[in-house]
């Protein structure tokens, strides 16, 4: 029967028949391209996802490490810097009452040389 059919094809519709053959034929070439070429591009695509993650975890992972275990180290040194403070704020302010106490001495005329050289 297929035999028929193709007898009864005039040459016209044969070569339409076979022009269709060829445009399918270039069009699953070039689907097949196209298909390798998505491949390509999704396996891009997944290891620069990839190497996001492992450029986060390498930024936050000594952040977290800091975090945890700094605290313990800077402490001492931390005490050492403010009792360093604690000494220079205890000479200044004696140095401020001190002075403070002269002008008012000389305000009041109570000033006396003999009380400095002491």
């Amino acid at each position: 029967m297929a035999e028929k059919k193709i007898e009864e094809m005039s040459e016209t519709e044969l070569e339409k028949d076979q022009d269709l053959r060829s445009l399918i034929e270039k069009n699953l070439k070039w689907s097949q391209l196209i298909f390798e070429q998505n491949k390509k591009i999704k396996r891009w695509m997944m290891w620069t996802t990839i190497s996001s993650y492992v450029r986060i975890f390498l930024f936050v992972l000594p952040l977290i490490a800091a975090i945890i275990f700094l605290p313990p180290l800077i402490k001492p040194l931390l005490d050492q810097y403010s009792s360093v403070l604690s000494g220079v704020n205890s000479v200044n302010n004696a140095t401020n009452m001190n002075t403070n106490d002269l002008i008012n001495q000389i305000k009041s005329g109570k000033f006396n040389l003999d009380s400095l050289v002491k």
